[in-house]
């Protein structure tokens, strides 16, 4: 499915998508972050390729059955975090991430916006091929799944 996506166009943004998801993930492995994020940080907005609606909840959906729960957070909140960044539109609400300030997974949300997600953006950044993410990808699916999580906040 990424691969599919490797032509796309850009949209007025700097990088088009597929490369915007490996330079997040690229930027997620170097800074030493575990398998998990990286597979997160690969396919956190591969849905917008085919739905820009909650694109996060259907990322988050589709990784379902093999990521933590403050990870499945995280994907479906990442859109509201990043309006901190560029909401630069009357009807978006740039602090609109605030209303979570208090929940457990806040932070970690927070810090992959700031760090890894909105600064992936960079035509010169040095990113990663997608084959350099296959071993990491197939380790992690290939694990074992981890038991049903209850309790998912939305």
């Amino acid at each position: 499915m990424m691969a599919s996506i490797a032509h796309g166009d850009p949209l007025g943004a700097p990088v088009n998508l597929y490369t915007h998801c490996l330079q997040t993930a690229t930027r997620v492995l170097q800074a030493g972050h575990d398998d998990e994020m990286v597979v997160i940080a690969l396919f956190h907005d591969l849905p917008e390729a085919f739905s820009d609606n909650e694109h996060g909840l259907v990322a988050a959906q589709i990784l379902a059955p093999w990521i933590s729960e403050r990870r499945s957070w995280l994907l479906i909140h990442h859109g509201e975090f990043q309006h901190h960044h560029y909401a630069n539109h009357p009807t978006c609400d740039r602090n609109e991430r605030d209303r979570y300030m208090r929940h457990p997974y806040f932070a970690e949300t927070a810090q992959f916006c700031e760090l890894y997600d909105q600064n992936s953006f960079d035509p010169d950044y040095p990113t990663l091929p997608l084959t350099a993410f296959e071993p990491i990808v197939s380790r992690f699916f290939s694990g074992p799944v981890p038991p049903a999580q209850t309790g998912r906040a939305p």
